[in-house]
């Protein structure tokens, strides 16, 4: 199976975020107490290690807050943006496209506006990665720990990070994204055969997860949404980046007599640019569905999860 190249490898770290956090308890100060490192080296990308550890370093480094404005996603790294432009410009009704501060000076990386021949009025999109691999990975890795350690596995890293029980839980997720980092090499010995199984089709799919095959368009303030509260418009399953009820939501909003702009805003929660977030660009994207967007079921057991990560990785075949 070829392998296309690695997004993550376009991403920067900023030396001023890495030693604003070696400051914050809630940064990097609090692990770099225990195990000092050359945190620039240590988050860049790195082809010696595994899949799943290079993924696991990129959202740790993401929810520490370290990369550099621009070069902080996977998704609006410079080839996501030039394959999109040209996919888009060579569909026959598109007459321009523009990206990002070519639109404006405080528009979002990811956002795309295209125009259409004979129409005055734009539609908007951003950039998504269409199958994520935090959601399924997380639940393994869940399931794993707590089936080990018991369901207090999270006091292994405060304890160790010497992390005090009154924050927020989202204040945590950093520290438990890189702590998960840390063990992919020693979690190993926890598995049964069929869990070995399992995971090794997570580390092939991990390959496969930040390249061009696995990016896609959504409407404008789409992408966050479907990652965080988004439900399906009519059957109200979250939706949680998955890409078979991102396809249901399109569905069902397209079906919908009723379903108007005003109403998709109001979904997004969108505080700003309200009006780029169409109807219109729902219909656009399910237009254009077979060139954007493969159907993948999803599954709960581990086996379940072997089955779909099976599923996805033989949609990267050539």
């Amino acid at each position: 199976m070829e392998v296309e190249e690695d997004l993550k490898k376009y991403l920067k770290i900023s030396e001023k975020k890495v030693e604003k956090s070696l400051n914050k308890c809630k940064g990097l100060m609090s692990i770099n107490k225990v195990e000092e490192k050359d945190w620039m080296e240590y988050f860049k990308f790195n082809s010696k290690i595994s899949s799943l550890e290079n993924f696991c370093r990129y959202r740790a480094a993401g929810a520490f807050g370290l990369y550099e404005d621009g070069y902080d996603d996977a998704d609006i790294t410079t080839p996501v943006i030039e394959h999109f432009k040209e996919k888009l410009k060579n569909i026959a009704e598109v007459s321009d496209v523009k990206v990002g501060k070519e639109i404006s000076d405080d528009e979002k990386y990811r956002t795309f506006q295209v125009f259409l021949k004979g129409q005055s009025t734009p539609l908007y999109f951003e950039t998504d990665t269409a199958i994520s691999l935090m959601g399924d990975f997380g639940n393994f890795m869940r399931k794993i720990l707590n089936k080990n350690l018991g369901k207090m596995w999270t006091q292994t890293y405060m304890k160790a990070y010497d992390l005090p029980s009154s924050w927020a839980d989202y204040a945590y997720e950093p520290f438990k994204l890189y702590y998960w980092g840390k063990i992919q090499s020693e979690i190993k010995n926890m598995f049964t055969p069929k869990e070995i199984e399992c995971y090794e089709s997570f580390e092939e799919r991990a390959k496969h997860t930040h390249t061009i095959q696995n990016m896609m368009l959504v409407p404008y303030g789409y992408n966050s949404a479907r990652g965080f509260w988004l439900k399906t418009y009519k059957s109200k399953k979250k939706i949680n980046d998955r890409l078979d009820l991102t396809m249901c939501d399109f569905v069902e909003m397209c079906r919908d007599k009723f379903m108007c702009d005003k109403t998709l805003q109001v979904r997004l929660r969108l505080k700003r640019n309200k009006e780029f977030a169409t109807l219109s660009t729902v219909k656009f994207l399910m237009k254009y569905q077979n060139e954007l967007m493969p159907l993948i079921p999803k599954f709960n057991t581990i086996e379940g999860l072997l089955k779909k990560n099976k599923i996805i990785n033989a949609c990267y075949k050539k």
